[in-house]
Order: structure tokens, then sequence, then C-alpha cells
């Protein structure tokens, strides 16, 4: 979530960088509340968008992950003081797609 205004900037990463993202989970302490997304300009997080409707999304040292169905939707979130996840997920990011400065 880069821009106001203007539609983010996405790409497609392959099914083992996904798993080698999801795996930086693994050591992440859970959260039971995280914090309302910021309303500023400029960099706001980032989305990892999967299969079966799953989403996982990285925002001011949070990662919530989102699976289920409209009906029946799940929500699991962890702590990520260090926003391992988020930068990992820019840094798959193909060269000069995302303005210079982005991320946290």
């Amino acid at each position: 979530m880069v821009f106001s205004g203007r539609r983010d900037p996405s790409w497609p990463i392959s099914y083992a960088t996904a798993q080698q993202l999801i795996a930086l989970l693994t050591d992440l302490p859970p959260i039971e509340r995280w914090p309302a997304q910021r309303s500023v300009l400029g960099y706001r997080g980032s989305w990892l968008h999967g299969p079966d409707q799953q989403t996982w999304l990285a925002y001011d040292g949070v990662v919530i992950h989102e699976h289920g169905t409209e009906t029946q939707r799940a929500i699991i979130g962890w702590h990520d003081d260090q926003r391992l996840f988020e930068q990992a997920i820019l840094a798959t990011a193909p060269p000069d797609l995302l303005p210079p400065g982005t991320g946290p």
C-alpha cells in the first residue's frame, strides 16, 4: 500500500518464494489484538495474496493472516517488531517497480 488515489504496485511471486515468506512467521509471537492502520500518505504496509482467498497484511510491526470464505473467515496475527516479513515481501519486487524509499 504505497499510493493514495492511484493503484498500488503488484507483482507475482513463485509458490516457493511465498512459502519462504510464510515460513518467516513461525518464529514470531502471536498477537490477540492488532493496531488499526494509521491513516497516512505514502507507504502504509504490504499485502501477500495467496490461493484460496488467503491474505497476509504486514504493517506497523504486525502481520495479519486472513483465510476462509466470506461466511467463515479466520484471522490470526503475529508481532513482527523488526518488520522482517514486510521487508521480505518488498524485496521480491521487480527492479524499479516501487518508488524510492518505499518500505518501513
